[in-house]
């Protein structure tokens, strides 16, 4: 199943998770759903798709992790969400598949589900379905005038793209919150991050800023067309919201802002960074 950037719903959670009422329609790419709440109603009602998404707790999590991405998604921007399969592989362009041949069997199903996720957002924004090829440092090779990213954790992959004129770049990132332990903080944060982190911040996990650093170094990426270490990058945080302040001089980066939004459901951290012009950090 696919959970897409029109997604309509409104998850209300009791003990069990039942839920009130619920409705699935095809839309134009992936799966619209609408659920709602109560604790005086079971799922008796329910279509059986709807009965089979709440069963499996891996389809609940995909939910979560929807919910999670239109939560922070601003509305210039397109997102998916969907379950690491091999079905995905069929999905691929012959160029696609080319790429992938070398690939290790757990590998070539990630890297098809992220190519078969960003293409069904693409196509949203243009009328073409275009095979995402390799460009340097293996970075996703997006159409002229978009842009887009690709992340892949455990069991799920996400996606986001855009349109949006004033974006010069884009990243999304999703992880495993049990994955960023203690012992990683001083490779992750400066000690004036750690102080903000404890000051300000105490219930952010490490994972948010490791997930919301991750997503900023992709949104920067394709301006500087190098890497960047976790400790070149300053973290503000203000709720689910960050700046990500470069501490190193490129002039490709000036009068550029990074910024973007972070946020925890489950097991796992998102973040989603855009670089934009000062003057058009926040787009319509």
């Amino acid at each position: 199943m696919v959970v897409g950037s029109r997604v309509v719903r409104a998850i209300k959670h009791n003990q069990d998770l039942a839920i009130a009422s619920a409705r699935l329609a095809e839309a134009s790419f992936g799966v619209f759903l609408s659920l709602g709440g109560g604790n005086d109603q079971g799922c008796d009602d329910l279509p059986k798709e709807a009965i089979g998404l709440l069963q499996n707790p891996q389809d609940r999590e995909q939910l979560e992790l929807a919910d999670a991405l239109q939560t922070i998604a601003p509305r210039w921007m397109n997102f998916d969400i969907r379950r690491i399969s091999a079905e995905w592989i069929g999905h691929l362009h012959p160029e696609e598949l080319a790429i992938a041949k070398g690939f290790a069997d757990a590998r070539r199903i990630e890297f098809a589900t992220g190519r078969a996720s960003v293409r069904h957002l693409i196509r949203q924004l243009i009328p073409f379905d275009l095979p995402i090829l390799v460009g340097e440092r293996r970075a996703p090779m997006i159409p002229p005038g978009l842009h887009a990213s690709i992340s892949h954790c455990d069991s799920f992959a996400a996606s986001v793209a855009t349109k949006a004129a004033c974006i010069m770049g884009l990243g999304v990132d999703i992880e495993l919150r049990d994955r960023v332990t203690p012992d990683l903080a001083d490779a992750l944060l400066s000690p004036s991050e750690k102080a903000r982190c404890k000051s300000e911040h105490p219930q952010q996990s490490l994972a948010c800023y490791f997930s919301a650093k991750e997503a900023a170094f992709k949104a920067i990426h394709g301006l500087i067309g190098k890497y960047i270490d976790f400790l070149d990058i300053d973290l503000t945080m203000s709720s689910d919201c960050f700046l990500a302040q470069p501490l190193f001089f490129d002039s490709v980066l000036n009068n550029i802002v990074v910024e973007g939004h972070v946020t925890e459901r489950g097991r796992h951290v998102v973040a989603i960074a855009w670089a934009a012009s000062s003057s058009h950090s926040n787009p319509a």
